[in-house]
């Protein structure tokens, strides 16, 4: 995968090129879809995922899927914030 900065906008955006194999749009593509149901279905956003997973990282995390302790749904939680 090959990213590329085509430019800056004056509203601080950019906008980037992706020169992708064939493999790396269909792994893509598929997690994008993945993600855009696992969203829907749990309410769950990708900040929330993050931290989770920075938590979880740090061994600070109020869950661990790895470990088989019990995991929170997202009624469990805040999300959107």
């Amino acid at each position: 995968m090959n990213v590329e900065q085509i430019a800056e906008h004056e509203d601080g955006g950019a906008t980037y090129q992706f020169d992708l194999t064939p493999e790396e749009a269909d792994a893509i593509c598929r997690n994008g879809i993945l993600w855009a149901i696992t969203s829907a279905v749990t309410g769950i956003t990708i900040e929330h995922a993050l931290k989770m997973h920075r938590e979880s990282e740090a061994g600070n995390a109020d869950y661990n899927p790895f470990d088989g302790s019990e995991y929170k749904t997202s009624d469990d939680y805040e999300l959107g914030n």
